[in-house]
Protein backbone atom coordinates (compact mmCIF):
# COMPACT_ATOMS: atom_id res chain seq x y z
CA UNK A 1 0.00 0.00 0.00
CA UNK A 2 2.91 2.58 0.98
CA UNK A 3 4.21 1.50 -2.59
CA UNK A 4 1.16 2.55 -4.66
CA UNK A 5 0.54 5.74 -2.49
CA UNK A 6 3.93 7.01 -3.24
CA UNK A 7 3.24 6.51 -6.97
CA UNK A 8 0.00 8.10 -6.86
CA UNK A 9 1.39 11.34 -5.35
CA UNK A 10 4.53 11.18 -7.60
CA UNK A 11 1.77 11.20 -10.50
CA UNK A 12 -0.42 13.70 -9.06
CA UNK A 13 2.50 15.79 -8.22
CA UNK A 14 4.08 15.47 -11.72
CA UNK A 15 0.96 16.42 -13.07
CA UNK A 16 0.50 19.55 -10.68
CA UNK A 17 3.93 20.48 -11.62
CA UNK A 18 3.12 20.56 -15.33
CA UNK A 19 -0.71 22.34 -15.05
CA UNK A 20 1.84 25.18 -13.10
CA UNK A 21 3.54 26.18 -16.37
CA UNK A 22 2.44 28.27 -19.40
CA UNK A 23 3.33 28.60 -22.89
CA UNK A 24 3.72 31.89 -23.65
CA UNK A 25 5.83 33.80 -26.47
CA UNK A 26 7.63 37.09 -25.16
CA UNK A 27 8.20 39.97 -27.68
CA UNK A 28 9.92 43.21 -27.12
CA UNK A 29 9.03 46.52 -28.75
CA UNK A 30 12.26 47.35 -29.72
CA UNK A 31 13.50 44.17 -30.65
CA UNK A 32 11.24 43.72 -34.46
CA UNK A 33 13.22 40.70 -35.54
CA UNK A 34 13.56 38.53 -32.22
CA UNK A 35 10.55 36.88 -30.14
CA UNK A 36 11.05 33.81 -28.09
CA UNK A 37 8.24 31.67 -28.67
CA UNK A 38 6.80 29.03 -26.56
CA UNK A 39 8.63 29.46 -23.27
CA UNK A 40 7.81 27.93 -20.13
CA UNK A 41 6.90 29.67 -17.50
CA UNK A 42 5.96 29.36 -14.18
CA UNK A 43 2.21 30.63 -13.22
CA UNK A 44 3.71 30.67 -9.74
CA UNK A 45 6.37 33.15 -10.25
CA UNK A 46 6.27 37.14 -9.33
CA UNK A 47 6.57 39.50 -11.33
CA UNK A 48 9.69 40.35 -10.50
CA UNK A 49 11.56 37.49 -10.76
CA UNK A 50 9.94 37.56 -14.12
CA UNK A 51 11.71 40.58 -15.34
CA UNK A 52 14.78 39.94 -13.90
CA UNK A 53 14.63 36.60 -16.46
CA UNK A 54 13.70 38.95 -18.92
CA UNK A 55 16.24 41.47 -18.60
CA UNK A 56 19.46 38.34 -18.83
CA UNK A 57 17.72 37.80 -21.99
CA UNK A 58 16.98 41.07 -23.50
CA UNK A 59 19.20 43.84 -21.72
CA UNK A 60 16.16 45.50 -20.74
CA UNK A 61 16.46 46.61 -16.99
CA UNK A 62 13.57 45.94 -14.67
CA UNK A 63 13.15 49.20 -13.61
CA UNK A 64 12.67 50.51 -17.01
CA UNK A 65 10.27 47.35 -18.30
CA UNK A 66 6.65 47.09 -18.76
CA UNK A 67 5.15 43.64 -19.10
CA UNK A 68 1.66 43.35 -21.37
CA UNK A 69 -0.11 40.32 -21.32
CA UNK A 70 -1.58 40.05 -24.76
CA UNK A 71 -4.21 37.06 -26.62
CA UNK A 72 -2.27 35.03 -29.30
CA UNK A 73 -4.48 37.73 -31.40
CA UNK A 74 -2.39 40.09 -30.00
CA UNK A 75 -5.05 42.15 -28.21
CA UNK A 76 -4.42 43.64 -24.60
CA UNK A 77 -5.37 41.39 -22.17
CA UNK A 78 -3.62 43.45 -18.95
CA UNK A 79 -0.28 45.15 -17.70
CA UNK A 80 1.65 43.26 -15.06
CA UNK A 81 2.44 45.01 -11.50
CA UNK A 82 4.92 43.91 -9.66
CA UNK A 83 4.16 42.09 -6.39
CA UNK A 84 1.89 39.87 -7.95
CA UNK A 85 2.65 36.55 -9.67
CA UNK A 86 1.78 35.75 -13.47
CA UNK A 87 -0.80 32.93 -12.49
CA UNK A 88 -2.62 35.96 -10.81
CA UNK A 89 -3.52 37.32 -14.17
CA UNK A 90 -4.82 33.64 -15.92
CA UNK A 91 -2.34 33.43 -19.02
CA UNK A 92 -3.22 30.67 -20.88
CA UNK A 93 -0.75 28.98 -23.40
CA UNK A 94 -0.24 30.66 -26.67
CA UNK A 95 -0.52 34.40 -24.99
CA UNK A 96 2.08 36.88 -25.33
CA UNK A 97 4.13 38.68 -22.86
CA UNK A 98 5.46 41.83 -24.62
CA UNK A 99 8.05 43.83 -23.19
CA UNK A 100 7.90 47.61 -23.16
CA UNK A 101 11.39 48.96 -22.62
CA UNK A 102 10.73 52.84 -21.44
CA UNK A 103 14.52 53.70 -21.18
CA UNK A 104 15.28 56.36 -23.35
CA UNK A 105 18.79 55.58 -23.54
CA UNK A 106 18.30 52.17 -24.00
CA UNK A 107 20.73 49.97 -26.47
CA UNK A 108 18.12 48.26 -27.80
CA UNK A 109 15.85 51.70 -28.72
CA UNK A 110 15.25 51.95 -32.42
CA UNK A 111 16.11 48.47 -33.29
CA UNK A 112 20.26 48.63 -32.66
CA UNK A 113 20.89 45.04 -31.44
CA UNK A 114 18.30 43.63 -34.03
CA UNK A 115 18.45 45.80 -37.09
CA UNK A 116 21.86 44.57 -39.04
CA UNK A 117 20.45 47.07 -41.79
CA UNK A 118 21.21 49.83 -39.14
CA UNK A 119 25.11 49.21 -38.95
CA UNK A 120 27.27 50.39 -41.57
CA UNK A 121 29.08 48.61 -43.84
CA UNK A 122 32.50 48.84 -45.20
CA UNK A 123 32.96 49.48 -48.64
CA UNK A 124 36.13 49.06 -50.13
CA UNK A 125 36.60 51.32 -53.44
CA UNK A 126 37.11 49.93 -56.95
CA UNK A 127 40.68 51.51 -56.89
CA UNK A 128 41.93 49.93 -53.64
CA UNK A 129 40.51 46.54 -54.61
CA UNK A 130 41.93 46.58 -58.24
CA UNK A 131 45.00 47.02 -56.57
CA UNK A 132 44.64 43.40 -54.09
CA UNK A 133 46.93 40.76 -54.95
CA UNK A 134 44.49 38.49 -54.08
CA UNK A 135 40.85 38.70 -54.43
CA UNK A 136 37.64 37.10 -56.24
CA UNK A 137 37.49 38.91 -59.32
CA UNK A 138 41.73 38.34 -60.21
CA UNK A 139 40.79 34.39 -59.30
CA UNK A 140 38.11 34.49 -61.70
CA UNK A 141 39.95 36.61 -64.74
CA UNK A 142 42.69 34.59 -64.09
CA UNK A 143 40.73 31.41 -64.20
CA UNK A 144 38.82 32.57 -67.63
CA UNK A 145 42.17 33.44 -69.13
CA UNK A 146 43.56 29.85 -68.43
CA UNK A 147 40.61 28.24 -69.82
CA UNK A 148 40.77 30.39 -72.74
CA UNK A 149 44.18 29.64 -73.29
CA UNK A 150 43.47 26.14 -72.99
CA UNK A 151 41.24 26.05 -75.35
CA UNK A 152 42.82 27.97 -77.74
CA UNK A 153 46.23 25.34 -77.00
CA UNK A 154 43.61 22.01 -78.06
CA UNK A 155 42.32 23.66 -80.86
CA UNK A 156 45.96 24.98 -82.50
CA UNK A 157 46.82 21.06 -81.28
CA UNK A 158 43.96 19.77 -83.14
CA UNK A 159 44.61 21.39 -86.39
CA UNK A 160 48.70 20.12 -86.49
CA UNK A 161 47.64 16.52 -85.12
CA UNK A 162 45.48 15.14 -87.79
CA UNK A 163 43.09 12.27 -85.78
CA UNK A 164 43.97 8.82 -86.43
CA UNK A 165 41.71 6.98 -88.69
CA UNK A 166 40.44 3.16 -88.41
CA UNK A 167 42.95 0.40 -89.91
CA UNK A 168 46.12 2.26 -89.55
CA UNK A 169 48.82 0.80 -87.87
CA UNK A 170 49.66 2.56 -84.38
CA UNK A 171 52.18 2.21 -81.33
CA UNK A 172 49.97 3.45 -77.93
CA UNK A 173 51.58 5.15 -75.20
CA UNK A 174 52.76 4.02 -71.96
CA UNK A 175 54.21 0.51 -73.16
CA UNK A 176 54.65 1.29 -76.36
CA UNK A 177 52.11 -0.91 -77.38
CA UNK A 178 51.65 -1.78 -81.08
CA UNK A 179 48.20 -2.75 -82.69
CA UNK A 180 45.57 -1.30 -85.50
CA UNK A 181 43.30 1.49 -84.97
CA UNK A 182 39.68 -0.26 -84.76
CA UNK A 183 37.33 3.09 -83.45
CA UNK A 184 37.23 6.84 -83.72
CA UNK A 185 34.71 8.75 -81.76
CA UNK A 186 33.03 10.05 -78.95
CA UNK A 187 32.51 7.58 -75.82
CA UNK A 188 29.40 6.09 -76.90
CA UNK A 189 27.67 7.89 -73.76
CA UNK A 190 29.57 5.38 -71.35
CA UNK A 191 30.92 8.07 -69.22
CA UNK A 192 34.62 8.21 -70.17
CA UNK A 193 34.20 11.93 -71.12
CA UNK A 194 33.95 15.02 -73.91
CA UNK A 195 35.63 14.51 -76.92
CA UNK A 196 37.19 12.28 -79.48
CA UNK A 197 38.20 8.77 -78.26
CA UNK A 198 40.57 6.21 -80.29
CA UNK A 199 39.70 2.46 -79.75
CA UNK A 200 42.89 0.31 -80.49
CA UNK A 201 42.92 -3.93 -80.97
CA UNK A 202 46.69 -4.64 -79.99
CA UNK A 203 49.04 -7.18 -81.07
CA UNK A 204 49.35 -8.51 -77.34
CA UNK A 205 47.14 -8.89 -74.42
CA UNK A 206 48.34 -5.53 -73.14
CA UNK A 207 44.78 -3.86 -73.07
CA UNK A 208 41.97 -3.71 -70.29
CA UNK A 209 39.11 -4.81 -72.74
CA UNK A 210 37.57 -6.63 -75.52
CA UNK A 211 36.27 -3.66 -77.34
CA UNK A 212 33.12 -3.19 -75.21
CA UNK A 213 33.51 -0.48 -72.33
CA UNK A 214 30.29 -0.96 -69.60
CA UNK A 215 27.96 -3.07 -72.02
CA UNK A 216 28.50 -0.72 -75.15
CA UNK A 217 30.69 -2.60 -78.00
CA UNK A 218 33.33 -0.04 -79.77
CA UNK A 219 34.75 -2.64 -82.04
CA UNK A 220 34.39 -6.24 -82.93
CA UNK A 221 36.75 -9.17 -83.53
CA UNK A 222 38.63 -8.61 -80.32
CA UNK A 223 40.07 -11.40 -77.56
CA UNK A 224 39.48 -9.96 -73.89
CA UNK A 225 42.52 -8.41 -72.95
CA UNK A 226 43.68 -7.21 -76.39
CA UNK A 227 41.28 -3.67 -76.37
CA UNK A 228 41.99 -0.61 -75.89
CA UNK A 229 40.28 3.02 -75.51
CA UNK A 230 42.42 5.83 -75.39
CA UNK A 231 42.57 9.46 -75.70
CA UNK A 232 44.20 10.71 -79.66
CA UNK A 233 46.92 12.45 -77.57
CA UNK A 234 48.29 8.80 -76.70
CA UNK A 235 48.17 7.71 -80.18
CA UNK A 236 50.92 7.81 -82.53
CA UNK A 237 50.20 6.51 -86.10
CA UNK A 238 53.07 5.04 -88.55
CA UNK A 239 55.04 1.98 -90.01
CA UNK A 240 54.37 -0.36 -86.90
CA UNK A 241 54.55 -4.04 -88.70
CA UNK A 242 52.18 -6.39 -86.25
CA UNK A 243 54.09 -8.19 -83.28
CA UNK A 244 53.36 -11.99 -83.40
CA UNK A 245 51.79 -13.17 -80.80
CA UNK A 246 50.21 -16.80 -80.39
CA UNK A 247 47.05 -16.61 -78.82
CA UNK A 248 46.58 -20.31 -78.53
CA UNK A 249 49.99 -21.16 -77.09
CA UNK A 250 49.54 -18.59 -74.22
CA UNK A 251 48.57 -19.41 -70.52
CA UNK A 252 46.74 -17.72 -67.73
CA UNK A 253 50.42 -17.02 -66.15
CA UNK A 254 51.06 -15.33 -69.70
CA UNK A 255 47.77 -12.85 -69.30
CA UNK A 256 48.15 -9.27 -67.76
Amino acid sequence: MAELRDYVVAESGAAKARESLVRMTLTHGNLQNTSFPELRLDRGEDVESLKMRIYRATGTRPGRMQLVMKTSKGNTVCRLEEGKTLGSYDPQDGFILHVEDVDEFSLSRGGWLDDTSLVDKYVMDEESYNKRAVSVRRFKEERQRALVEEAEGASQEGAVRELPQVGQRCVVSPGDRRGEVRYVGDDQGVGLGPGTWVGVRFDEPVGKNDGTIRGIRFFEDCPSRFGGVVRPSFVEVGDFPPEEFDLAAASDDDEI
